[in-house]
């Protein structure tokens, strides 16, 4: 079964909010609704989000600031932003702070579920990443101990030999004194 990803929308326009909700949960996604950056920032203390997606002009906090106290919590949260004010200046900010799409209003459903499914993938990616690279990191370590336990074996077992060889060296000389 397909994980059912947990989508946040921060929207000061309860329409919008409304329709984005709708289409969001016709592809299957679980959608939560804020209607500004506080009530996004207290949600995110509570609920853990696959994706969210912000306006950037909204009251009390921008949209820019609210990735920004996003980040502080979460750096590998994708996130989306959408405006109806788009500037380049804007762009930028956003993209700076670790937006990884933005958006332009009004845009295509298709456009938007489309952004989402990008920001999913390369997020599962970098995840799995992660992983995978931390499971090296503890197999690297486990083959350095493993490499030091032989090295001490090997000492051992040299010092076994050298043992050997002087217990079977004294043991003749031993013997040639028996003789005389």
């Amino acid at each position: 079964m397909e994980k059912k990803y947990n989508l946040l929308i921060v929207e000061d326009e309860q329409d919008l909010r409304d329709s984005l909700a709708d289409v969001l949960a016709q592809e299957g996604y679980e959608v939560t609704q804020a209607a500004n950056a506080q009530e996004a920032l207290s949600l995110a203390k509570n609920i853990e989000f696959d994706l969210t997606i912000i306006d950037l002009r909204m009251a009390w906090m921008d949209g820019v600031e609210l990735i920004r106290e996003i980040r502080k919590a979460s750096t590998e949260l994708p996130i989306l932003v959408m405006t109806a004010y788009p500037s380049l200046q804007t762009a930028v900010d956003a993209i700076k702070e670790g937006a990884c799409d933005y958006l332009i209003k009004p845009f295509a459903c298709l456009e938007m579920l489309e952004s989402i499914k990008k920001a999913l993938h390369k997020a599962h990616y970098l995840r799995e990443r992660k992983r995978l690279l931390e499971e090296v990191a503890a197999l690297k370590e486990k083959l350095k101990e493993t490499k030091e336990s032989l090295l001490e074996a090997s000492r051992f077992a040299t010092a076994g030999q050298i043992g050997t060889y002087i217990f079977h060296e004294v043991k003749n000389l031993l013997a040639i004194m028996n003789i005389s």
